[in-house]
């Protein structure tokens, strides 16, 4: 349906640069990302996920990959682009994991080294994908979504807070946002 969705989004004939993020953590943004991921990929687009979330990352594990580079190394300079990208089992789908967590996410997040990865993927692929921190824990995800194209925000039935609705309209309007709503784990 997500998918779907986003074939409505007007076709400019460039990349597409969408976050995904929650309210809070387990509301199921990572297996969102990396479902759409696959899914996008296998329409014969060429995708690439890019764990923004430093802090507690959880892409790797969806693909079963190592994480001792990615993001983390990359924005600090030990590392190239070419170093860091991973290719999955899925045809026409890579992802750049999050790296070893760093004592200073934000300030890697801030840099213009980011940046210029952003444009460098969005010449490559069809659809570059953030799998951004939570939006009510960190500031980190705030820079990563004004990037966006599309920001998608996950919340979890029964789970997560209704008030944060209030604060996801409140959050968009204030920083004039393209985003969306995921509600997941409806019965």
């Amino acid at each position: 349906v997500i998918r779907t969705n986003l074939e409505f989004l007007q076709n400019t004939g460039k990349s597409k640069l969408i976050t995904i993020t929650s309210s809070i953590p387990s509301e199921g943004k990572s297996t969102t990302i990396t479902e759409l991921g696959k899914i996008i990929a296998k329409g014969n687009k060429k995708v690439i996920i890019l764990d923004m979330d430093m802090r507690r990352p959880t892409v790797y594990e969806k693909f079963d990959f190592a994480n001792n580079v990615g993001m983390s190394t990359l924005l600090s300079g030990k590392n190239t682009l070419g170093e860091v990208i991973q290719t999955t089992e899925d045809i026409n789908l890579n992802t750049i994991t999050s790296g070893p967590i760093p004592p200073n996410p934000s300030e890697l997040i801030m840099s213009d080294i980011l940046k210029g990865v952003i444009t460098e993927l969005m010449s490559k692929y069809d659809y570059v994908l953030l799998d951004s921190p939570p939006i009510g824990l960190v500031t980190d995800a705030m820079m990563i979504m004004h990037m966006s194209d599309l920001n998608l925000i996950v919340l979890k039935a029964n789970y997560s807070k209704k008030e944060f609705i209030n604060n996801i309209n409140r959050f968009v309007d204030d920083h004039d946002l393209n985003a969306g709503i995921i509600l997941n784990a409806v019965e």
